[in-house]
């Protein structure tokens, strides 16, 4: 099994060897709350249980693998029992995500740097909300990780992600340039953060 296909040799994948090629899509958003509800019982969700598979559901849209989904669901156990909880919380299983996506935090930002990724990602949230007002802001984080300093996450509509409008494609490339913007009109010039 592999996620790049393209990467094999092609002695592997020649007829009567491994020629035949099953290309697994990624789960559903009810195949993912169904894989949620098997490693997660309403014993250890701390408030409501469907509210918390329906956000565990709605964070794992995506690449999420079924491997990736139950190892959120066990981190996220793991991180409670470290706490000295009983139960998660839908902030503790944010984090987990956030790591298993974004890698864990290294360190915390210099006050400079933080400001600087602040304004950044705050850049992305106005041009969000005021183009693209239907989509849903789910977490906006900042802190130094192996891929990045912060990031503004939106709620995915699966629906939606495979049929975009000219002024939504639009929209979208704005909101991504709207960090460098938003830091240059602050303090005069952007930076790779």
């Amino acid at each position: 099994a592999t996620n790049r296909p393209d990467a094999l040799d092609p002695a592997l994948i020649r007829p009567k060897r491994f020629g035949t090629r099953i290309d697994c899509e990624p789960l559903k958003a009810e195949q993912r709350a169904q894989l949620i509800r098997l490693h997660l019982n309403e014993s250890i969700c701390a408030g409501n249980y469907p509210e918390m598979i329906e956000y565990l559901t709605m964070r794992t849209a995506g690449p999420f693998t079924p491997a990736e989904i139950e190892e959120v669901v066990n981190e996220s156990k793991l991180a409670a029992e470290k706490q000295g909880l009983t139960q998660i919380t839908r902030e503790l299983v944010a984090k987990t995500v956030d790591c298993i996506v974004l890698g864990k935090k290294f360190r915390e930002l210099s006050p400079e740097y933080r400001r600087s990724v602040a304004r950044h990602e705050a850049g992305h949230a106005v041009f969000l909300r005021a183009l693209l007002a239907h989509n849903r802001i789910e977490r906006l984080t900042i802190g130094l990780r192996a891929e990045t300093a912060g990031v503004t996450v939106i709620a995915e509509d699966e629906g939606k992600a495979q049929n975009l409008t000219r002024d939504e494609l639009i929209s979208m490339i704005l909101v991504a340039l709207a960090g460098p913007l938003a830091e240059e009109a602050v303090k005069g010039y952007w930076d790779t953060g």
